[in-house]
């Protein structure tokens, strides 16, 4: 037979923090260790119980840095992250996300073939700029689409190659082009790649 074994908290403080063990926190979960600045939004928690057990909380008020690899080989891993399950969230509602270093990779590697994607959305403008080449690569097809004006421009040649190119042109979006039968609305979503 178990004895009920009273919870006890710890609290070293001082002017400036305090270091608890078995805290309390308001929505009853019990704080493991936690670190807890003068500042309120200021401190560290490694929570244990309730729908933050095993949780890392770390709350500050002012900017947030880490750095790292002093002593590392420049060819080796100076961070590791790792999420084993769930999704990483990078968000700064007011602000901007830079990513910047010598070489840049991105890659979705999923599993079979509904898992993969990568998708890039802006309420403005996407621009890519490349000192060097800019190539496209898709197996199983591309398209570049915008409801206003569309432009291609090579300063040098324009090179354009393909076992079939098919042109429409017409002054309504109902009626067939010149040079094709089908109307616009047929000829831009009936294909093998939609």
């Amino acid at each position: 037979m178990t004895t009920q074994v009273d919870h006890v908290q710890v609290k070293k403080d001082h002017p400036f923090g305090a270091l608890e063990i078995g805290q309390i926190c308001a929505d009853g979960v019990v704080t493991g260790v936690g670190l807890q600045s003068r500042h309120s939004l200021h401190y560290i928690h490694l929570d244990s119980t309730g729908n933050r057990a095993g949780w890392t909380l770390m709350r500050n008020p002012g900017v947030f840095e880490i750095k790292c690899g002093d002593n590392v080989d420049g060819k080796s891993i100076g961070v590791d992250i790792e999420c084993l399950n769930g999704d990483i969230v990078l968000s700064a509602p007011n602000g901007r996300i830079r990513l910047s270093a010598k070489d840049i990779d991105i890659m979705a590697n999923g599993e079979d073939d509904s898992r993969g994607h990568i998708k890039i959305e802006a309420n403005q403008d996407v621009k890519i700029k490349a000192d060097g080449a800019f190539d496209v690569d898709a197996k199983v097809g591309y398209r570049i689409y915008t409801p206003n004006v569309g432009r291609i421009i090579a300063n040098t040649q324009l090179h354009t190659i393909s076992n079939f190119i098919r042109g429409l042109t017409c002054a309504s979006a109902s009626l067939p082009g010149k040079t094709d039968l089908t109307n616009v609305l047929d000829f831009t979503t009936n294909s093998l790649y939609t």
